[in-house]
């Protein structure tokens, strides 16, 4: 599958603290000085430094952030990452004695379940030690189609990768890429097939939701019914964009004007109409996690497999989306709109 990766990211030997008013420059180097005390404990010291991370982030942003995590550690974003994951997600436990490191960083991830954590807490509490194969074991317990859903006292979004290839296609009556038609559902498919074809009409063939060129406020996403060089898609882009994703029909599409908003962009092709959607969340997923933060900008263009807004929002970025075909874009909203979330026209 011909495919293209670019980042923008730059990389410095030393860090330069006399570019930061004397306030922030104190504070910066109190901070690098603790981390690299803690960075010789144990898991608790790993809930610090996380912690440590986000207000450095905080004072610094994106781009010095990154030069700074990269000179006084050596750490790539990722690294980074897994450090202020376990920090949000452990904040609130008082004794993390029988956690391995590695066990947190991967009941950390943002692809780890809450019902997971709390089964590794529960363990933990009962004395035992939980390592990263505990912590891998759980995890796939618990990501496994055939769980039951643990109870909250809210109600909260499904999963992105909790959406079958069935769901996706079912929302738009054009296949998608991932169309797997001309494969057997496997036993564990043939019954949920079965009741999502009984509940799921089909929709025709042009879409009587959504016209070309409008505007839709999904949560806090943005999606517009039209090409992403439209000047008046464009101009209501922020102006620094975390991550660029484009599925374009061409192998020459390009970012034009708009890569100068682009810190890293993922561009995929392929002339195939087989792909395989698990595996292309999982890209998806794997690249959100490395060149994006919470609160940041994901762009993308002609939205593949509407499951895909659905990791965003997950992973807590902002999502603009510009899909010129109307039943892509109704599945789009068919996706949000069944996981919970409220959709509705938004004036340009």
């Amino acid at each position: 599958m011909p495919s293209v990766l670019s980042v923008n990211a730059s990389s410095t030997e030393s860090f330069d603290y006399s570019s930061l008013d004397a306030d922030t420059s104190w504070f910066v180097r109190e901070q690098t000085e603790e981390i690299k005390a803690l960075m010789k404990q144990t898991a608790e010291g790993i809930v610090k430094i996380g912690q440590k991370l986000i207000e450095v982030k905080k004072r610094l942003g994106y781009g010095h952030y990154r030069q700074w995590i990269e000179a006084e550690f050596h750490w790539g974003k990722s690294t980074a990452n897994s450090f202020e994951n376990v920090a949000k997600r452990f904040a609130d436990v008082q004794n993390l004695d029988n956690f391995a490191p590695s066990a947190l960083y991967e009941l950390a991830a943002p692809s780890t379940s809450e019902s997971a954590k709390e089964e590794a807490l529960t363990r933990a509490d009962s004395g035992e030690f939980i390592t990263f194969t505990t912590a891998k074991e759980i995890k796939q317990k618990f990501a496994a189609p055939t769980t039951p859903k643990h109870t909250k006292t809210e109600p909260e979004k499904q999963s992105s990768l909790d959406l079958t290839d069935n769901e996706v296609r079912q929302s738009v009556k054009e296949p998608l890429a991932s169309d797997t038609s001309t494969r057997e559902p496997a036993p564990s498919e043939q019954s949920q097939t079965k009741q999502i074809e009984l509940i799921q009409p089909e929709i025709s063939s042009e879409s009587k939701v959504v016209q070309p060129e409008s505007w839709w406020q999904l949560g806090r996403h943005l999606l517009y019914c039209g090409d992403t060089h439209s000047p008046q898609f464009l101009n209501r882009l922020p102006q620094q964009i975390a991550l660029a994703i484009a599925f374009p029909q061409t192998a020459d599409w390009h970012l034009k004007t708009l890569a100068t908003k682009v810190k890293s962009a993922l561009t995929v092709f392929s002339s195939y109409q087989d792909l395989d959607l698990n595996i292309l969340r999982k890209m998806v997923e794997n690249s959100l996690e490395l060149y994006t933060n919470g609160g940041e900008t994901v762009l993308f263009s002609f939205l593949l497999d509407p499951a895909l807004l659905l990791l965003v929002d997950r992973l807590d970025c902002n999502c603009a989306i510009a899909e010129p075909n109307p039943l892509r874009c109704e599945a789009v909203i068919h996706a949000w709109t069944q996981t919970g979330g409220k959709a509705f026209i938004s004036d340009q």
